[in-house]
């Protein structure tokens, strides 16, 4: 078994585009999307990167420990692209998820590939 996964803005549209935003994710992208108060915070300046990146991080363990078949289901697509609004994927969540999909891989024998942030340029 192996996976890619890579990031993009959320105007990318291909076929194996998982949107995990809070605003517009739907299926199992909602269960990947950070909380509205998460975002809400972090954009008021009142949590800092390391607080949303602990917060996001625990919220993806609570999936992992309640519903396991969200990353099953990732897995077995074989190549998935995370989308959101952020512009880069240096603070932001979808990379966040690259590096524990990566992290869950390894600890199960499954091949990750990350195949980074796609730099979409429009128009």
């Amino acid at each position: 078994m192996k996976l890619v996964v890579r990031s993009a803005r959320v105007w990318y549209r291909g076929e194996d585009r998982i949107d995990v935003t809070v605003k517009s994710g739907t299926g199992i992208g909602k269960y990947l999307a950070p909380s509205w108060e998460m975002v809400r915070e972090f954009k008021r300046g009142r949590l800092s990167w390391e607080g949303y990146e602990r917060m996001y991080l625990e919220r993806l363990r609570d999936v992992w420990r309640f519903r396991r078949w969200v990353f099953r289901r990732l897995f077995l697509m074989g190549r998935v692209t995370f989308v959101c609004y952020c512009q880069s994927d240096e603070r932001c969540h979808r990379r966040l998820l690259r590096e524990v999909l990566k992290k869950i891989g390894e600890k199960y024998g499954i091949e990750v590939v990350d195949g980074g942030d796609m730099k979409i340029v429009l128009g």
